[in-house]
This record gives C-alpha cells, sequence and structure tokens, in this order.
C-alpha cells in the first residue's frame, strides 16, 4: 500500500524558485497567505535621515503611493527578501537586518544613533524593532497599509503547519481548530511568542526566518 505523502501548509505564496517548493518531490506544499492588504494613504513623507522598511509589503505600498516624495534618506530593510524588494523600486538598502528584531536593532543602532528614522509599517505590525530603538534614534512612525485576517478560508487538513508572521496564526486558529498531531514551525521567535501565548506550545523555528532554513528543518523533521 502506497504510503500517503504529508500535507505542508506555510502561510505565504511561494516563488517557483523557492526552496520550500523544491520539496514537491516529497511533501505536497500549500503556499497561501491568510490575510488581506490595503493601502491606508498618507499625507507627504516626513523628513528623515532614514527609511526602514519593516516588509515588502511595505516597501511596495509606499512606493505606489502618490504622495511618496523623491528624498535623500537612506533605506534600511528588515530582512533580505525585503531588501530585494527595493532593488525592484531603485533602492539599494545601506542597512539589511537578519529578520530577528534583537539581532537587527543591535545592527542597526550602531548606523542611526540619534538619527531620525521613518518606520514604514503595516498597521497591524508589533513594532518589534521600534521597541528595541526606542532609546537610539528619533522614531517616525508611518503606517501605509492595512493587515487583516481573511474570513473565509477553505484549506485541507494538513500535516506541518508553517506560520510567516503572528497575524498569520490567529488567522488560521480563528477558524481551525487546534490539533495535537500536527506538526507547528513559527517562522521566528516573534511569531512562536504569539503562538505560545495562543496556547500552543509545541511551536519549533529555524535557525534563521528565510525559507532555506524552514527547508532543512522539514527535511531533518522527516529524516530525508
Amino acid at each position: 500500500m502506497q504510503k500517503l505523502r504529508q500535507k505542508i501548509f506555510i502561510s505565504r505564496a511561494l516563488n517557483d524558485d523557492s526552496p520550500i517548493r523544491h520539496l514537491e518531490d516529497k511533501f505536497d506544499i500549500i503556499g497561501e497567505s491568510l490575510l488581506t492588504f490595503e493601502p491606508i494613504p498618507f499625507g507627504k513623507t516626513p523628513e528623515s535621515e532614514w527609511i526602514f522598511f519593516y516588509s515588502q509589503q511595505g516597501v511596495r505600498h509606499f512606493y505606489a503611493s502618490s504622495q511618496t516624495q523623491a528624498c535623500e534618506s537612506k533605506v534600511a530593510a528588515f530582512g533580505p527578501k525585503t531588501a530585494l524588494v527595493l532593488n525592484e523600486y531603485g533602492h539599494i538598502a545601506s542597512f539589511v537586518g537578519d529578520g530577528v528584531a534583537v539581532n537587527t536593532a543591535k545592527g542597526f543602532a550602531m548606523l542611526c544613533k540619534g538619527e531620525r528614522v521613518l518606520f514604514v509599517r503595516a498597521k497591524n505590525s508589533r513594532m518589534s524593532l521600534q521597541e528595541e530603538m526606542d532609546h537610539h534614534c528619533e522614531i517616525i512612525d508611518l503606517v501605509v497599509y492595512d493587515n487583516a485576517p481573511r474570513t473565509a478560508l477553505s484549506l485541507p487538513r494538513c500535516d506541518v503547519l508553517i506560520f510567516t508572521s503572528p497575524l498569520n496564526a490567529k488567522s488560521y486558529f480563528q477558524i481551525y481548530p487546534k490539533s495535537s498531531d500536527q506538526k507547528m514551525i513559527a517562522i521566528g521567535s516573534t511569531t512562536q511568542e504569539v503562538m505560545h501565548e495562543m496556547g500552543l506550545k509545541d511551536v519549533e523555528i529555524p535557525l534563521a526566518p528565510t525559507e532555506e532554513a524552514i527547508a532543512t528543518l522539514l527535511l531533518n523533521h522527516f529524516g530525508l
């Protein structure tokens, strides 16, 4: 009797070249965001020495706005994927974090001490980096898009659940019950902490908040 293939869900759309997509010969992979994204209008871009982007969506909504002004501010990205999207808009990040708030704040604080930093974020952002940076720079907050849980989901039961943000985890468990036999993975410590607060205790995180590290964790878990 042929063994059923494991179903793996990750709460983001995956590119064709994603390391997780490369596992489709071994698993059934479902990549789908559980959030909706809507632009939030904002006025003239505040003056600052730095513009810090938390996410890829933040970059897209900021530069899509007709209110965005050409400026000489240096740009910074929370992680490598966000830096790549900045490149699409013709900007090279002067600082790129590793996607972990504590580590990123420590590195960025060395560059922006005492300067004005415009943090571009989602309405429901946890502002983890701003909390870490509070005493190092002058923080200017700018909300450019709303990220909200989708109200209608249709997902098959999966053996592995991978959540790429706290809000994605909340969106899933608002609709689907918790199951003790499902393996749960959070992309990083912030999402893991929120899942713990939700009563989900056995939540693993990869060595780095990247799709490469998640793919490695899956292979190790299944002994492949």
